[in-house]
């Protein structure tokens, strides 16, 4: 699975790395993760999966949140994030 992110970097610089890593987080296992971050336009905030654009603020008029990222994974996103850490990923 493959996610970019095209954001204005002055605006929303944080919420794009807590974005970013919440995905990491949630799929810290899967090898064919692929993250990319791109600067974007004054104001924007894009998310795309796999080629297809999932979240623009232009359209919502909204900041992204965790379910914004992967809308068949958004609660086995929250899950992993929710969940105890043993202190040992492996």
């Amino acid at each position: 699975m493959e996610y970019e992110m095209k954001f204005c970097v002055g605006c929303y610089l944080p919420l794009a790395m807590d974005l970013t890593a919440k995905l990491l987080e949630a799929n810290s296992h899967d090898e064919e993760l692929s993250l990319k971050i791109q600067p974007g336009k004054a104001g924007s905030f894009e998310i795309f999966r796999d080629g297809e654009l999932i979240f623009s603020r232009a359209k919502t008029g909204k900041l992204p949140n965790t379910a914004d990222l992967d809308l068949g994974h958004a609660q086995r996103i929250e899950q992993d994030l929710n969940s105890e850490n043993s202190g040992s990923c492996c």
